[in-house]
């Protein structure tokens, strides 16, 4: 097994980065509407929903009804009830003469309700749909001074101010209405030489180096404005750039640019678990692992060509997984079954030579064993004898585990049917067979393994060729068309 592309072994350069360390608004939380309305349009009086959910009521609609008329901040004011989803009060409160419009009212649930001064009806009510499953996020469009619906939601407490901030020794101006996404387009085309973006997935900004290679540099200086702290990038991420160099095999798989999608952890070869620690190993200390794992394999790396060899030591079928490193998928070696090449040289190891070799054992068998004229060419010369009968026999004895009534699937596009009215008793899908010596690496390794996978059970060129011997011993004649599928075979 060869990989597909060259490995080359290559540190590339990189730019230097800073990343937010967290997500921008970490609340895990949710409420939503920030800005609820009344049902009934006699009450004047509006609302601003704020503070963090802490989740007492998991997911549900809470309702906010008024249980006495008044007016806000005036006299005894209105009173008010909350109520979860299945009526039960969970909180009460008063906005009485004591009470100033637009201060908080913290809930028990973390929620802080503020009224603006105006009349509110008795009965009226307006509804909060509260969640444990969806967090909050931060809206990078909405204005830093922006209120109610429009408010950026920061995390709570968290505010962004007109000022200044100063990256690489650039001053960067910051509006009362600017957004994230308005002042990260003013850092790109500030000197500061820094590309921003911000990532809706990951809720989280990137500032790139325009300069590439060590020389580039990201450097947070004077910040008037908070925006530092409210992204997360006073405790970012940063990541130098790289100038790049060529490596070699014995270069630590951490620092080369192509073996980037590797991850420390396993991956098997024949069945044998093996491990790689990205920060600490090399492609040699890979190959050497292979090498001693007693996996029955030879892996070596051919530098002038730049590609990976993993060779059979007996000349059987090699099984590959990718385990929880996807060693070989970025090493663009195939995982699942595949068949060594033949010590002479020959192409056994190709998919196209077995599908082919499949296609010409189908071919034949079926023309041995087809019906013409209700009769068949064997048992015209076998007379009495139950040819079927003995076929199935045979083929029960070398393929029991996979049988299942009339019908022998294999599940990987090869079918024996033995069933009475079979137009053929051998069918093969080449389709399906190229495609399960990938996915179905384990089924695969049963029919095509070398005694060392099937456990000395033999692949099935071994079974197919035991099968036929039985038929012939049944019959006691060894028909010449028979060794023309044992050669095929071979």
């Amino acid at each position: 097994m060869t990989s597909g592309s060259n490995v080359n072994l290559v540190s590339l350069t990189t730019h230097a980065t800073l990343t937010s360390d967290r997500e921008i608004n970490d609340v895990p939380t949710s409420f939503t509407p920030f800005t609820p309305e009344f049902s009934a349009p006699l009450s004047t009086a509006t609302v601003t929903v704020g503070g963090e959910y802490g989740g007492q009521q998991g997911d549900d609609v809470l309702t906010v009804v008024a249980t006495v008329a008044g007016d806000v901040g005036v006299g005894t004011g209105p009173k008010f009830g909350v109520l979860d989803g299945l009526g039960n009060q969970v909180d009460v409160f008063s906005l009485g003469s004591s009470y100033v419009p637009g201060e908080a009212i913290t809930l028990s649930n973390g929620l802080e309700l503020s009224f603006e001064a105006g009349f509110v009806q008795q009965d009226d009510s307006f509804d909060i749909e509260v969640s444990t499953a969806v967090p909050s996020a931060v809206d990078s469009s909405a204005a830093f001074n922006g209120t109610g619906a429009n408010n950026p939601n920061f995390e709570p407490g968290v505010t962004v101010t007109a000022g200044s901030i100063e990256i690489n020794g650039t001053t960067i101006n910051v509006a009362a209405n600017d957004s994230i996404d308005t002042l990260l387009q003013k850092i790109s085309t500030s000197n500061a030489k820094v590309n921003a973006s911000y990532n809706a997935q990951t809720e989280r900004i990137e500032l790139i180096s325009q300069i590439a290679g060590s020389a580039g540099d990201i450097v947070l200086g004077t910040d008037t404005t908070g925006f530092f702290a409210a992204t997360k990038l006073d405790t970012g991420i940063s990541t130098a750039g790289n100038d790049g160099f060529q490596g070699d095999v014995d270069s630590r798989i951490a620092d080369i640019s192509s073996l980037n999608g590797i991850s420390s952890g396993t991956f098997e070869v024949n069945g044998v678990t093996l491990n790689v620690d990205v920060d600490n190993d090399s492609l040699q200390d890979v190959i050497d692992t292979i090498n001693a794992s007693g996996a029955g394999v030879t892996a070596s790396y051919d530098a002038e060509n730049a590609d990976i060899s993993i060779v059979s030591n007996s000349g059987g079928s090699i099984v590959l997984g990718d385990g929880t490193s996807d060693l070989f998928s970025v090493l663009d070696v195939s995982t699942g079954v595949s068949i060594s090449p033949r010590r002479n040289g020959g192409n056994a190891g190709n998919p196209q030579v077995i599908s082919d070799a499949f296609e010409n054992i189908t071919r034949e068998f079926n023309r041995l064993f087809s019906d013409l004229g209700g009769v068949s060419p064997l048992q015209r010369n076998l007379a009495n004898i139950d040819f079927k009968g003995a076929i199935r026999g045979a083929f029960q004895q070398a393929f029991g585990e996979f049988l299942g009534g009339d019908e022998l699937d294999t599940g990987i596009g090869i079918v024996f049917d033995f069933s009475d009215d079979a137009d053929e008793l051998l069918r093969f899908d080449e389709s399906e067979f190229r495609s399960s010596l990938r996915s179905k690496s384990v089924r695969a390794s049963q029919f095509l393994g070398d005694e060392k996978v099937t456990g000395g059970r033999g692949g099935l060129a071994t079974r197919f060729a035991d099968a036929i011997k039985r038929i012939e011993d049944r019959v006691q004649d060894r028909l010449g068309i028979l060794g023309g599928v044992l050669d095929i075979l071979a």
